[in-house]
């Protein structure tokens, strides 16, 4: 693999390792604990229910903005960075019990269902664009990421003891996934411009041939 994709490959994990903690929190804190203990164990089912459907409408809704925005992925992953740091952020805000309450675990799972719906629709269509010939390699590398985070963070989450390091560790791991992408996309622009006056460069080099050739081949025929 290039050093290039590399580097876009490398900058682009942090995005899954964000996610990962999200999800992890989500799981772990949100429906175990404060869905859970505030609604009971049935209400947890609706809440994944709404997460779910949140996702499907949310994942129709980003895909015709993205033709609208001339296919570019960006506006739709700062919205997700914008979803998993306003999830690590409620838990700072508000108590269990107030976050508890139907109307926000309702508001929360939605905000929860549009963040998987860009972080499994829109930057698995980055890998797919940032990675035309290792894509392979790219989606297995960074699910991988995903999973292990998930894992991992199950533990950490297990061992933390105020609440606050939750949102904290969403908030901070959300930003540095934001960055990353930020710094992939920038290096994937310069990859596509470069290859572009690259083209650019042949096919005058390769038009200039062409008309140097007939010229003698005019001469030659004049003599």
């Amino acid at each position: 693999m290039p050093s290039d994709m590399l580097k876009k490959l490398l900058c682009l994990i942090p995005y899954h390792v964000a996610w990962g903690c999200t999800n992890s929190f989500w799981v772990y804190y949100i429906l175990g604990e404060v869905v859970h203990e505030e609604q009971g164990l049935e209400y947890v089912g609706i809440v994944c229910v709404i997460d779910f459907s949140a996702s499907l409408a949310f994942s129709y809704l980003g895909n015709k903005f993205t033709k609208c925005a001339s296919s570019s992925q960006t506006p739709m992953i700062i919205w997700g960075w914008l979803c998993m740091t306003t999830i690590g952020l409620l838990v700072l805000t508000f108590s269990n019990d107030e976050l508890g309450t139907r109307r926000r675990i309702v508001g929360y799972a939605i905000t929860h269902g549009m963040g998987r719906a860009v972080y499994e629709n829109n930057h698995k269509a980055v890998i797919a664009n940032f990675f035309t010939e290792h894509e392979t390699v790219a989606y297995s590398v960074t699910s991988f990421s995903k999973t292990l985070t998930s894992g991992v963070a199950f533990i950490y989450y297990s061992f933390l003891v105020t609440r606050n390091y939750y949102g904290g560790t969403v908030i901070v791991t959300s930003g540095l996934g934001l960055v990353g992408y930020l710094v992939a996309s920038a290096i994937n622009k310069r990859e596509v411009a470069d290859e572009y006056t690259s083209m650019r460069s042949s096919s005058s080099v390769s038009l200039t041939s062409d008309r140097t050739s007939d010229s003698l081949m005019f001469v030659a025929d004049y003599f």
